[in-house]
């Protein structure tokens, strides 16, 4: 199976492994702590015209009474467009979103801690084509670079605040919905100024490029300007894994398969109308208008798989792997589902493609959706715009915000929103445990009630070994993949594609020490503890 779990996979015959038991980044095991409007950074804002410093804010959602201080962090950006809510015309657009606090309170009842983000909006739908794309592809580099700070000002905490969130900086997400989805990609992916030189991203009328460095800095927000302040300039902004819900890659030379590229997975609608599933325009929801030719979850994941990045994963993509005793019947449908739509074919705006990949997940949905995971309370709403008119002066219609969000969302209910996030979630916990290398099951030393290791005739020999053990099995039971784990259950060695019943493990650099040898099959999952000399 997944991680650590792997020697557990098979609980019908390991009867002190229960179907119910509690598993960390699994079950939701814990409380979840809430602290609000906490400042990650400062920086220059253009949304009132006038460029001024701004406070960058997240609210931090954390297991409760966890005794663990070193855990996976999720940095969770909302949609909006990069224009606040009800500016924009529509009821989502902040870290208050419904969607983005129930997944952050998944995350963290299953011992992650969650960083719900906002982010820098501003740019100018009512110009021409030019001011339009220039100003919104000026939004998308800012929210790029307040990716990197919210990064390096967890890494700043760890190293400097004694880690008051219980973070490890090695296993770090970056997970964005809608919009949000453009700052993963940005910051994952867009690692310098020279890949914006591509024609898209000239000005047609001056021939310069959209974005001016010399005013913007670089993409990492890492070189001081008019309209960026450094912040934490002494720690890296790298992540280990994206996840976008929607949203889409700029330009697919960006990804080039560098050890600092983080794994990607991604989930789409495939009738999205603002970001494109495959190749194809970003329509924004503001003004309705052409803004770039991108590429969306489909294409973006497809090169990922492609250099490699998503080869830690391929345990999740698997569903003979994915078991429903672990993570649920759920998961286990989805890994099927995914796995079937792989072969299905389609025209999407001329270009055919397959329904689905290896990491990524479709929506299919009648007519032109776009996040069924979303959804508002109508008497909330009915509140909050009655509030901000009040405070403000302003003059929003609630029912009018209400069918705008309808258009695109037209059985819009908590009950929907919490099925699609059922399914994230379903998709997500597998695909993290394999790119964050999480021990997602309980303690890895249990393997001697793994019996079924007899079933197979599994056999490790010599050991205790000193250079390498050759690993045997009966004739009907081909070796498919084999893992190597240390004690305190970090996987060390993986190779897959075996695909035969005699095979010699060498030892590499592992040193002096008991590991345990986990060995699939095409009937399950076998162990046996080696001793290195």
């Amino acid at each position: 199976m997944i991680k650590n779990f792997t020697l557990t996979l098979a609980v019908a015959v390991l009867a002190a492994v229960s179907a119910q038991a509690q598993l960390r980044y699994v079950d939701a095991d814990f409380d979840v702590e809430i602290t609000t409007d906490v400042v990650y950074g400062n920086n220059i804002s253009v949304l009132t015209g006038e460029p001024q410093p701004v406070d960058l804010l997240t609210d931090v959602y954390a297991p409760s009474e966890d005794t663990t201080d070193s855990r996976p962090a999720v940095i969770l950006m909302h949609t909006g467009s990069f224009v606040p809510p009800l500016i924009s015309g529509g009821i989502t657009g902040s870290r208050s979103d419904s969607a983005v606090v129930n997944i952050a309170k998944r995350l963290a009842a299953r011992g992650y801690v969650v960083f719900a983000a906002t982010y820098r909006a501003g740019w100018n739908p009512a110009g021409d084509q030019n001011t339009r794309t220039g100003t919104l592809l000026n939004a998308a580099y800012r929210g790029g670079q307040d990716t990197h700070n919210a990064i390096r000002w967890i890494k700043k905490t760890v190293a400097e605040d004694e880690n008051p969130y219980g973070v490890d900086t090695t296993k770090l997400v970056v997970w964005g919905l809608g919009t949000g989805g453009y700052n993963v990609h940005t910051a994952a992916y867009l690692d310098r100024y020279e890949e914006l030189r591509e024609d898209k991203w000239i000005n047609s009328s001056t021939g310069n490029i959209y974005v001016d460095e010399a005013l913007s800095g670089d993409p990492q927000g890492l070189t001081e300007a008019p309209l960026n302040t450094v912040n934490y300039p002494g720690y890296t902004s790298t992540f280990q894994l994206g996840v976008n819900m929607g949203g889409a890659l700029g330009d697919t030379t960006w990804i080039e398969g560098k050890e600092t590229e983080p794994a990607l997975i991604g989930l789409h609608v495939v009738s999205d109308p603002f970001a494109p599933f495959g190749n194809g325009p970003v329509i924004v929801p503001v003004g309705q208008a052409f803004v770039v030719n991108v590429s969306g979850t489909n294409i973006a994941v497809r090169e990922a798989n492609e250099t490699g990045q998503n080869d830690a994963m391929a345990p999740a993509n698997d569903p003979s792997q994915v078991n429903s005793s672990v993570f649920g019947q759920l998961a286990t449908f989805v890994a099927t589902r995914n796995a079937q739509l792989k072969n299905v074919t389609i025209d999407y705006q001329g270009e055919m493609l397959p329904l689905s990949r290896d990491n990524m997940y479709p929506f299919i949905l009648p007519g032109l959706q776009a996040g069924p995971w979303d959804w508002t309370n109508k008497a909330q709403l009915d509140a909050l715009v009655a509030a901000v008119n009040s405070s403000q002066g302003t003059s929003y219609d609630s029912d009018e915000l209400y069918q705008n969000s309808l258009r695109t969302n037209p059985d819009m209910s908590q009950a929907k929103g919490m099925a699609y996030i059922d399914t994230t979630m379903a998709f997500f916990l597998p695909h993290a445990c394999e790119a964050l290398d999480l021990a997602c099951a309980p303690s890895i030393t249990d393997v001697e009630e793994l019996l079924q290791a007899d079933a197979v005739q599994l056999a490790l020999a010599p050991n205790p070994a000193a250079d390498y053990v050759t690993l045997t099995t009966a004739d009907e039971h081909l070796i498919r993949d084999v893992a190597v784990y240390s004690i305190t259950g970090q996987r060390v060695v993986y190779v897959a594609g075996i695909d035969q019943t005699n095979y010699r493990l060498d030892r590499g650099t592992l040193p002096r020490g008991q590991y345990v040898v986990r060995v699939r099959v095409d009937k399950g999952i076998t162990a046996r503890k080696v001793f290195f000399n």
